[in-house]
């Protein structure tokens, strides 16, 4: 009889800083075709020999500018390139190059604010066509102001430093809630803390402490009734999969062979009954995890052949038996 080890388990997702989406991975793809292979597409407009590192950088940029310079503006201009310390645009028309000129230093502040490794101290724009993908990328990037988010009522602050800070806390994570459920989020129903899109509603870390409990209940199960088969255990724990009934066995049978070896190490150095005797309940209890069959219809002197899960188990019956 084989047990699989074969055991599936759901991977935790976390939750941290907004993440670098498929969708801007596509973009900076995109953007470097354009650059080595000269397309004919709006893309073409990055033609640069960019390398890996700046096209790590403009990944950064891209997927935070709306939160530099808002949606509206997020929308008519994209980052270019960065050589220098100066952050090149394109932007969609004159008009909106106009308005860059206003907002440059307080798009500069900000910058340097949120990446302040890139130093940026000047920022040029040129008119040309936003690339389709990067139109898309910031729509998908959008989440809601968390400055028009309600400030709920919470127990009295005398610091007033200290309370306008955590209002401010309470709306971002109200903006974020609600921006994570537009992407078909939701928080987990049992511990409020972490997001999932699971139809059941519940998160990965939870549906694992789930599944660690029904599997910790089942081994401690068979490791007091060895014999019993999963049909049996799952009268107890109804949602125990095959999967996990078999490397659970398999799991009991690989201690038992240790310890049934340490066992006969130690008989075999220095002979004693009480040793012996642990050894023999320890065989029994492997041929029931390898065989499925009850206590009563093992006996050592007459086990056969294929019933031990140890070919060495012959040599060892002969020390104990």
């Amino acid at each position: 009889m084989t047990y699989s080890r074969t055991y599936n388990s759901k991977k935790r997702i976390g939750v941290g800083k907004k993440p670098i989406s498929f969708s801007l991975v596509k973009t900076i793809a995109s953007m470097r075709k354009a650059c080595f292979n000269n397309e004919g597409t709006p893309e073409s407009d990055y033609k640069h020999n960019l390398a890996a590192k700046e096209l790590v950088t403009l990944g950064r940029l891209i997927n935070s500018w709306r939160d530099v310079v808002g949606i509206q503006l997020a929308s008519k201009t994209c980052p270019l390139k960065l050589f220098k310390n100066t952050l090149y645009l394109t932007v969609s028309d004159s008009q909106w190059m106009q308005t860059l000129l206003f907002l440059k230093s307080g798009i500069i502040q900000k910058l340097g604010q949120l990446f302040p490794d890139l130093k940026i101290k000047d920022i040029i724009g040129r008119i040309g066509k936003i690339p389709a993908s990067v139109v898309k990328l910031v729509k998908e990037a959008a989440w809601p102001d968390w400055k028009e988010e309600e400030i709920t009522e919470k127990p009295k602050v005398n610091n007033p430093e200290l309370a306008k800070t955590l209002d401010q806390c309470q709306q971002k994570l109200s903006a974020r809630l609600k921006g994570l459920e537009e992407k078909g989020y939701t928080l987990c129903k049992i511990c409020r803390a972490n997001v999932t899109r699971s139809k059941d509603g519940i998160c990965a870390m939870c549906l694992f402490d789930h599944r660690s409990d029904i599997r910790m209940k089942s081994r401690s199960l068979l490791a007091e009734m060895p014999w019993l088969s999963f049909d049996e255990v799952c009268k107890e724990q109804p949602e125990l999969t095959s999967d996990e009934y078999n490397f659970i066995k398999n799991e009991l049978l690989n201690e038992t062979l240790k310890m049934v070896d340490e066992l006969f190490s130690d008989l075999n150095y220095d002979y004693d009954e009480e040793t012996a005797e642990m050894l023999r309940k320890e065989m029994i209890r492997g041929i029931i995890l390898y065989t499925g069959i009850t206590p009563d219809k093992v006996e050592l002197t007459k086990v056969k052949i294929k019933q031990l899960p140890d070919k060495k188990w012959q040599n060892y019956l002969k020390l104990c038996c």
